[in-house]
């Protein structure tokens, strides 16, 4: 009796250790997907605001960073209302509902300065350096936080973080677009800002959609989130983006209608497709422990790689071969400062 006892327990053990691992697995081919639909989208917004470059910026940067967000809401509400009356077809399910709400105001205005800097950065660098710079996200973040908590980090972290700038001056510093040239310093300083704001909105953002179990309301949610953010970059472009990065008053008049139907394409996935894979692995890996933010961490930051390939093989952006290994350093810093900020987190429970 006492053997079959035992094999019942171990069995369960066992059973829970396979659900463990094959949500990890999941969740970090889930992110490792976002990342190369960040990546090639990247390369892409690069590829448009190139075309229209002024030499401090690109008079380009409110058309296509409104085109990416309005292909972004365009697939995630089509994909959310079909998944929807797929399911009501089946069975019932609950209403759908489209409504902006007011704590997504402050976030979505710092997602909008986030877009509307990178854009204007990588028409002045290469999409990988401006997309390592954005991801020093992880290190501001961190800051912010401790700053407002009142409390020190770990020496694990400050470890981690050397690895992130190891890899980050490798990338960067290497990149045959970066020199001591005035366009070089600016876009390398907006790429900084976009990184800056980004991390503005994760300490401000509170997912609503991550709240929800019903996919289609995720989707609807993340859809109304952007198109917010929209409206904030219409703010920014008439209060200062004109005067510093010219463009038209009328928005989505700047661009040639094949470079906006080009970036309308791009926003299905550089916005619409990424938002919804990495909301999907933060929900799979959920509470998962330390070794799950790792994974995670680690699937996301290879956006950078897949931003650094896609540049070579759509553009022909030339790569110095230490870039690569910088772009590995880069990643295992990243994902390790996670896992520090984690474990530091869960030390203080």
């Amino acid at each position: 009796a006492y053997s079959m006892k035992s094999h019942g327990r171990d069995a369960k053990v066992a059973d829970s250790h396979g659900s463990w691992s094959g949500s990890m697995a999941r969740g970090f081919l889930v992110a490792v997907l976002s990342s190369v639909s960040w990546g090639i989208g990247n390369t892409i917004t690069k590829y448009s605001a190139d075309k229209y470059s002024t030499g401090h910026g690109t008079s380009a940067v409110i058309d296509v960073s409104l085109a990416n967000y309005i292909g972004g809401c365009i697939t995630l509400l089509v994909v959310s209302w079909l998944i929807n009356e797929r399911r009501k077809s089946h069975e019932a399910g609950p209403s759908l509902t489209v409504a902006p709400r007011k704590n997504m105001i402050i976030p979505a205005f710092m997602k909008a300065c986030n877009t509307y800097a990178f854009v204007a950065s990588v028409a002045l660098v290469s999409a990988g350096t401006a997309a390592t710079l954005e991801n020093l996200n992880v290190l501001w973040t961190t800051i912010f936080t401790s700053i407002v908590a009142r409390k020190f980090l770990h020496w694990s972290w400050f470890l981690s973080a050397l690895i992130v700038i190891v890899g980050t001056s490798l990338v960067v510093g290497l990149s045959p677009n970066v020199g001591i040239k005035s366009h070089a310093i600016a876009g390398i300083i907006l790429a900084i800002i976009a990184g800056l704001t980004f991390s503005g909105f994760i300490v401000t953002w509170r997912p609503a959609q991550l709240n929800t179990d019903y996919l289609p309301q995720r989707g609807i949610e993340t859809s109304v989130f952007l198109a917010m953010a929209m409206l904030g970059m219409l703010f920014i472009h008439y209060v200062i983006g004109k005067e510093l990065f010219g463009g038209s008053w009328i928005p989505l008049t700047t661009i040639r209608p094949s470079d906006l139907l080009l970036q309308i394409a791009n926003g299905t996935f550089n916005v619409g497709l990424t938002y919804f894979l990495m909301a999907q692995a933060y929900r799979i890996m959920a509470e998962s422990g330390v070794m799950a933010s790792v994974l995670l961490s680690l699937g996301v930051s290879f956006s950078v790689l897949f931003t650094v390939i896609s540049g070579w093989l759509i553009l022909r952006a030339p790569i110095v071969p230490l870039q690569i290994l910088g772009v590995v350093v880069f990643s295992i810093g990243f994902a390790s400062v996670q896992a520090a900020t984690k474990t530091d987190k869960a030390q203080d429970v």
